[in-house]
């Protein structure tokens, strides 16, 4: 896996951040980005069904670290990404899952 993740990245590439050197914590940068005056979304790191069962506010979820490139045999390959939260998603829970964070969906005018 981590070889496929450095060819991949070391192939002739522009990244805004090399996936093989990213080192994020988006807690610690959300808190930062408010410090210096950005708007951030209400972010939570939720771990019960009853969460989303008591708010009636649309939520997205992502990774708290680097997104992570898994790799198995020769064809298959995933990635954590941000997804949003349907009301089927929320319908298949279980009623405690391990924590993960979620933020208020903001919708956009245009993606950066």
């Amino acid at each position: 896996m981590v070889r496929d993740r450095e060819e991949t990245a070391s192939q002739d590439c522009k990244w805004l951040t090399n996936p093989t050197y990213a080192n994020l914590n988006k807690i610690k940068i959300l808190r930062f980005a408010q410090e210096s005056g950005f708007s951030v979304p209400d972010t939570y790191i939720v771990n019960q069904k009853d969460f989303f069962i008591s708010n009636e506010k649309e939520f997205i979820s992502k990774s708290v670290y680097n997104p992570t490139i898994t790799s198995w045999g020769k064809a298959n390959r995933c990635m954590m990404y941000t997804t949003s939260i349907t009301d089927d998603d929320i319908d298949n829970l279980p009623d405690s899952f391990i924590p993960s964070m979620v933020q208020e969906l903001i919708h956009k005018r245009y993606e950066v």
